[in-house]
């Protein structure tokens, strides 16, 4: 099991995990309106760190990465639907002005 944890692979993608995981806590804590209690990626991300570190194979730390690009693909969908680049995307952001 410790021999796991020290690989490279597998060491960077929890790390990157984690550290996702606390951007979009960061997020959350700033105002950042979420549609779920928890934000859906710390869960997501969260749960993939633990998967990474606990699955035995070969293969885990891309599961890891496979649920990383998810959660960035779904930001991106989210600016995109939510109008992000417009003239109006100014307006809609929370905060004075």
């Amino acid at each position: 099991m410790i021999d796991t944890l020290l690989e490279p692979r597998r060491t960077t993608t929890v790390a990157g995990l984690i550290i996702g995981a606390i951007g979009i806590s960061l997020l959350w804590a700033g105002g950042q309106d979420f549609p779920f209690y928890p934000p859906p990626g710390i869960v997501i991300l969260a749960v993939g760190a633990l998967f990474v570190i606990g699955a035995p194979w070969r293969w885990a730390p891309g599961v890891g990465a496979f649920l990383g690009l998810f959660v960035i693909v779904g930001f991106a969908i989210e600016a995109i639907v939510g109008g992000a680049g417009s003239t109006t995307w100014p307006a809609k952001r929370a905060g004075p002005g």
